[in-house]
């Protein structure tokens, strides 16, 4: 099983990820850590808008399909294992990796408020992260002009709303798990 995680920042992905990678037993891959990675071998910081800026460079460099045919390369050598991939954002990437992976993935929409988003981001305190209320909305709107992920939204398969707390987020994820076939392999 394949299933790409999908959302607006601070909507709760890596924390879906964790689980989900807890209780199938998968491998973890993150777009965005390839991001990062290069970002790393440039010597720049890391901050959103620098990520931001190195991923617009190697998608107009080797096109929009860069990342997301790493990302299924990386699936196809590690074939058999259940994964979960973190920072798929625009259709482009939905497109790519179901093409690359012969439609063999499922995405899923973690979606949370923007005021709850918010709240998680002043929470996580992470250098790519903005400080201000000013600054967040301005960097959703940016996210949502450069990642178009309404549109990414409407590709995706399933969708789970994070609002609450983390035992509810759990419980919406097993029924979305239930639906797709997934075995839960740890004992709760």
């Amino acid at each position: 099983m394949i299933i790409g995680l999908v959302g607006r920042i601070g909507a709760g992905k890596d924390t879906a990820a964790e689980y989900l990678v807890d209780v199938l037993g998968a491998q973890l891959i993150s777009m965005g850590d390839m991001v990062r990675h290069l970002a790393a071998e440039e010597g720049v910081e890391p901050t959103r808008e620098n990520l931001n800026r190195i991923s617009d460079y190697y998608l107009k460099l080797d096109g929009p399909g860069f990342f997301p045919k790493m990302v299924a390369k990386k699936i196809k050598e590690n074939s058999g294992r259940d994964v979960v991939i973190t920072s798929v954002r625009t259709p482009n990437d939905i497109t790519v990796l179901r093409r690359e992976l012969d439609n063999d993935i499922v995405f899923l929409w973690v979606e949370a408020s923007q005021e709850m988003r918010y709240k998680r981001l002043k929470l996580r305190a992470s250098a790519r992260d903005t400080s201000s209320h000013e600054e967040f909305l301005k960097q959703d709107e940016n996210e949502e002009r450069i990642f178009k992920l309404s549109e990414s939204q409407k590709m995706t398969d399933y969708s789970v709303v994070n609002e609450s707390s983390l035992e509810e987020l759990h419980m919406r994820l097993d029924e979305v798990l239930t639906k797709i076939g997934g075995a839960v392999k740890r004992q709760r």
